[in-house]
């Protein structure tokens, strides 16, 4: 994941910014752009899933959404092979 972030950093695709929260990543002006080169199904339906994801989530505050994420990932199961370092994360 590491280095697909900094792949997508060094690209211009991703802006980084630090605050008191911590650091945000987010879609750089570029990256609109970018992903319209994709139509395959699968990166269509990836994008109508963020679009929902961002609508739903969007208004949460951080400790929301760490409180929303913690009570499912048990549920989730499988989805997250690395649900430790999710759980550290937090």
């Amino acid at each position: 994941m590491n280095q697909g972030l900094h792949l997508m950093i060094s690209k211009k695709l991703v802006d980084v910014e630090f605050g008191q929260n911590g650091i945000l990543y987010k879609a750089s002006p570029y990256s609109g752009a970018f992903l319209k080169h994709f139509e395959t199904h699968y990166m269509i339906q990836l994008i109508e899933v963020s679009k929902l994801l961002s609508e739903r989530f969007n208004e949460y505050p951080d400790n929301k959404l760490k409180e929303f994420m913690m009570s499912n990932i048990d549920r989730w199961g499988g989805e997250f092979t690395k649900e430790a370092f999710v759980r550290e994360g937090f």
